[in-house]
């Protein structure tokens, strides 16, 4: 996989400020997380959500099918999600360890 560097973030020298978030529109919980990212003023999205996850969890791929409709810049750097398994019981055993 390419390394992700960045020598800037297009708003990042006007404002001073970098926030994480959570993905908008999880199918659960309609959120308005878009409007408030707007009111706070961020204007540059980084993504690192596989177009997978993103169709699983809220059926759009943001940075193709949201983000430049909404008004935001956007560098999409796809990352596999490197989350615990899903068998809790097998965190720490051999079967979890074969997987990394």
């Amino acid at each position: 996989m390419d390394a992700l560097r960045f020598e800037a973030l297009p708003a990042l020298a006007e404002s001073g400020s970098l926030f994480r978030s959570q993905m908008p529109f999880p199918l659960w919980a309609p959120d308005g997380m878009l409007e408030a990212w707007k009111a706070a003023n961020i204007s540059h999205v980084v993504c690192m959500q596989e177009a997978e996850e993103m169709e699983r969890y809220c059926s759009l791929c943001l940075p193709t099918d949201c983000y430049d409709d909404e008004g935001f810049t956007f560098t999409w750097h796809p990352t596999p999600d490197h989350q615990g398994p899903a068998n809790p019981e097998a965190f720490g055993s051999e079967e979890h360890t074969s997987e990394l």
